[in-house]
């Protein structure tokens, strides 16, 4: 009797770690990862942040020679964002997730073209509109002008 208790208690110990066991790894879980590559191949020093439906927000920036991985993500779609506004930022939404299998997410993000510094365009002195309007003008039999 004895013995059986001592199994019992033994299994009973294995089911409750065994079930335990992926809830304590999903903290650990990636199940994004995010390649950002430049038009020429190469990966920019670029911001890449997730969001989550329940607002949570997870930013990274990527190096010159890895995947960004993104953890404790859950299952749910997320919207991931590359770049900065307004220097030709990438957003895509609906980014599938599931459990046990990272989904890479490849992104071609043109960084270029925000690296150049060029001032704001030329402001005018003063602003000036010229309206010229051209009339015809035709003398009747009386000599009176009449506008055409």
């Amino acid at each position: 009797m004895e013995r059986l208790y001592q199994l019992v208690l033994l299994f009973g110990a294995a089911v409750y770690f065994l079930g335990a066991a992926p809830s304590l790894a999903a903290k650990d879980y990636c199940s994004l990862r995010v390649r950002v590559l430049a038009p020429n191949g190469q990966r920019p020093l670029v911001l890449v942040t997730v969001y989550e439906k329940s607002g949570r927000k997870v930013e990274k920036r990527q190096g010159p020679s890895e995947d960004l991985q993104f953890c404790d993500l859950g299952i749910e779609p997320v919207t991931v964002v590359v770049g900065l506004k307004g220097c030709n930022q990438v957003v895509i939404n609906d980014v599938p997730l599931s459990w046990q299998e990272p989904y890479t997410l490849k992104v071609i993000h043109d960084y270029v073209s925000c690296m150049r510094e060029e001032g704001p365009p030329p402001k005018p002195v003063c602003e000036v509109l010229l309206r010229i309007a051209r009339h015809r003008r035709k003398v009747d039999r009386q000599g009176d002008f009449e506008d055409r």
